[in-house]
């Protein structure tokens, strides 16, 4: 499959569909172009990605075309590919087969609705690839100590007339407060601060957030910030210097800045990998040792089968728990 042959319009497109094609790569395109198109970059090119891998092995395998030669058992086949060579003679990470699966469940769904498959829905019973418990993340309290004290002080160094120190300290108290995704902080509107809440969050996907408390430290900082740097326009609630919405990238920046401070008198065994993250990893521990259920609620994630990667405990608390009962 040519690079070429899976082109997508700029917005999602609800054209009529040929419902009477047999063509799987006619049925590929629509499906992009419906449901892909208008996504965020990362999205749009791993999930066309993982439909021309897809199609390129299907056309190969079966010198063929036609979306009814795609079965059960040939899902099956192309799921123990993933896992054997298809990553340039080697087997792909189990959640990179996952991730691939599931673009082929959504995209199969999909065409189903529209006409059905002669020998039946093509992932039925075609199961994930097991993986191994995620990796403990978060920062211990004593990082995250030392992060909090390098934000108090960087705010106090960054005095230039094209800095915000008062804006870059109330994100870093956001984020460790709420256990935002950077990007959801990055959408906020002035007008969705109200009172003790962000309201009408947009999370990833299409999931929202209605309303999401934010704890009074956060909202002390927030309030300095728009008092002092921004006011009270309308606009986006984080603000660069002439007025833009800020972007990832700024807070990056911002978060290395935090990390040379925290690390700066530290042995290099200690020192800490701090980005966007690992902030909220952070969060939704604290939020989980109270209770699962709080943890995702604050996670913005649909349902519990997402949440397990941020809940995984670290050692120390694990050990300590283990001791308890």
């Amino acid at each position: 499959m040519k690079s070429t042959e899976l082109i997508l319009a700029d917005s999602p497109t609800s054209l009529a569909i040929d419902t009477s094609s047999t063509g799987l790569l006619y049925w590929l395109v629509e499906y992009a172009n419906a449901e892909i198109a208008g996504s965020p970059a990362d999205t749009v090119r791993a999930k066309t990605g993982d439909l021309k891998k897809f199609y390129e092995w299907f056309s190969v395998t079966l010198r063929s075309d036609d979306v009814d030669d795609w079965t059960k058992r040939l899902s099956k086949d192309y799921r123990t590919w993933l896992g054997s060579e298809a990553n340039n003679g080697k087997q792909y990470a189990a959640t990179t087969i996952n991730r691939h699966l599931a673009t082929l469940r959504h995209a199969a769904k999909w065409i189903q609705q529209r006409r059905e498959f002669m020998a039946g829905y093509p992932l039925e019973g075609v199961a994930d690839i097991g993986t191994p418990p995620p990796e403990a993340l978060g920062l211990t309290p004593v990082q995250k100590a030392r992060v909090r004290a390098a934000a108090d002080k960087l705010v106090r160094l960054q005095t230039q007339p094209n800095q915000r120190p008062l804006r870059n300290y109330a994100i870093q108290s956001c984020l460790f407060k709420t256990g935002m995704r950077v990007t959801e902080l990055c959408r906020l509107n002035f007008d969705q601060y109200q009172g003790k809440h962000f309201i009408n969050v947009q999370r990833k996907g299409d999931n929202a957030t209605p309303r999401l408390y934010l704890p009074e430290e956060a909202r002390d900082d927030l309030d300095t910030y728009l008092k002092k740097e921004r006011g009270t326009d309308p606009g986006p609630l984080f603000m660069t210097t002439t007025g833009g919405r800020i972007v990832r990238q700024q807070i990056d920046r911002y978060l290395r800045q935090l990390m040379a401070l925290a690390n700066a008198n530290v042995p290099e065994n200690e020192q800490i990998n701090l980005h966007a993250h690992l902030l909220r990893h952070t969060r939704l521990k604290e939020m989980a040792k109270k209770d699962r259920a709080y943890a995702l609620r604050a996670s913005g994630n649909k349902g519990p089968q997402h949440i397990d990667r941020y809940l995984n405990p670290l050692d120390e608390d694990f050990e300590a728990v283990a001791e308890q009962v």
